[in-house]
């Protein structure tokens, strides 16, 4: 897109001076067929002219018209980013305007110029009528290249914005100096690199592990143990006598008395 940068200035700016130089030899014609005293041979009076050349109107309209259209977008491309009369469909809108006046302004004096170019040949001694006629000339030499110039430019913008376009670049309402050829990336993508990148690194550690008490351990004693451990139920004549605990040394049995 770089190239494309650089033939749009290039463009306009070349543009705006051939507009200027049109202007300025369509004033000077105009000012010589109104101003100029020229009879021909047999005393018919040729200039001045009685109302100002077709030709030359129209001329200087579309000289007028190029500088008031491009010379805005050149300085407001510099002072604002993506502004309206910097967007490419807007351009594109101004270019093909500009096209179709051109290319009648040429196609006008191509036709005027042919029909007095002999006349400009036999006449060519008299110095007012050189003038005219080259001024004629210059004219119609710069139109035609005003309108081959912003025709290129238009036509390769156009390719460039459909093919880009499809490919899903966000192109059609961006300037030539800042567009974009590359596709459009969702939001979110943008946002999570942005967020990566600037957010500190944080240490993943293990969270501390909570200290939980139990209960004692169960001591499972064995049945020899628990019958042990019981108080032995004896029967002594017909009563039921439950010894009592037994201390060392002494016999589990007493003598009845």
């Amino acid at each position: 897109m770089r190239g494309m940068k650089i033939a749009r200035i290039t463009v306009f700016v070349t543009a705006c001076f051939f507009a200027y130089i049109v202007l300025a030899v369509n004033a000077a014609y105009l000012g010589i067929t109104l101003t100029t005293h020229l009879d021909d041979e047999f005393g018919f009076r040729i200039w001045p002219a009685t109302s100002a050349d077709p030709f030359a109107v129209v001329n200087i309209f579309v000289a007028v018209l190029t500088l008031v259209l491009v010379k805005p977008m050149i300085i407001v491309d510099f002072c604002r980013q993506d502004a309206f009369t910097s967007m490419i469909m807007t351009e594109l809108g101004v270019l093909c305007i500009l096209n179709i006046f051109w290319v009648v302004a040429a196609g006008y004096t191509t036709n005027t110029f042919t029909s007095i170019s002999a006349w400009c040949t036999e006449n060519s001694n008299i110095k007012s009528v050189s003038a005219a006629c080259t001024d004629a000339q210059v004219s119609l030499a710069f139109s035609w290249l005003n309108w081959i110039m912003l025709m290129a430019y238009g036509g390769t913008l156009l390719t460039y914005a459909i093919i880009y376009g499809n490919k899903g670049a966000p192109i059609w309402t961006k300037s030539v100096r800042f567009a974009s050829m590359s596709p459009a990336q969702p939001a979110f993508h943008a946002k999570s690199a942005d967020y990566y990148q600037s957010a500190p690194a944080v240490p993943q550690t293990a969270p501390p592990m909570q200290e939980t008490s139990l209960p004692p351990p169960v001591q499972i004693q064995s049945m020899s143990q628990q019958a042990q451990l019981q108080p032995q139920m004896q029967t002594y004549g017909g009563t039921l006598y439950r010894p009592p605990p037994m201390v060392h040394g002494e016999s589990p049995l007493r003598a009845e008395v």
